[in-house]
């Protein structure tokens, strides 16, 4: 695969991707030669299927599956200009993971786990927007006061204490 190895890297360069994905494209191409031990220009869609179903019974992760996709996908639709080999070859599902919530306490623990740590920096270095971030920490962590003029509109103070107790977005 010398020569082809050297051309998919050229054009991986010339589509200009990025260092790391050219690496996992050439890492991607070169497995699926090693598992064949032939050329990808003599081989087509089967010998791809048998190679990702391999893989799939290795019960490789679908995000890897789906970078062998990718990569089989520019060495044939691009790099081998033969595009009709890819043609039917599905993207695999790659299930969307929901991020983890902190609860109430788990908040406290880490703003309590982050003040004295902005203290201590604020120690070493006299920068005064330190300062300014610890009431700030102390007044979200507090329900906000609001005050209200007489005829009881909120008054500026009151929307802007209002606007520090809400999480940051």
């Amino acid at each position: 695969m010398g020569a082809l190895c050297q051309r998919m890297e050229e054009d991986l360069k010339l589509k200009n991707y990025a260092p790391a994905t050219r690496a996992e494209y050439l890492r991607c191409a070169k497995r699926f030669v090693a598992y064949h031990m032939r050329s990808p220009a003599e081989m087509g869609e089967r010998e791809i299927r048998d190679f990702l179903l391999a893989l799939a019974f290795e019960h490789a992760s679908p995000e890897t599956l789906k970078m062998h996709v990718a990569a089989l996908k520019f060495l044939y639709g691009t790099t081998l200009r033969r595009p009709e080999e890819i043609v039917a070859l599905p993207w695999p599902k790659v299930p969307h993971r929901l991020p983890d919530i902190l609860s109430g306490t788990q908040v406290d623990a880490l703003l309590g786990a982050v003040e004295p740590l902005v203290h201590r920096a604020t120690k070493k270095s006299n920068v005064s927007s330190h300062r300014s971030l610890i009431p700030r920490l102390r007044r979200w962590r507090q329900p906000p006061t609001p005050s209200r003029t007489g005829d009881g509109s909120r008054t500026c103070a009151a929307r802007r204490s209002e606007q520090l107790a809400s999480p940051p977005t």
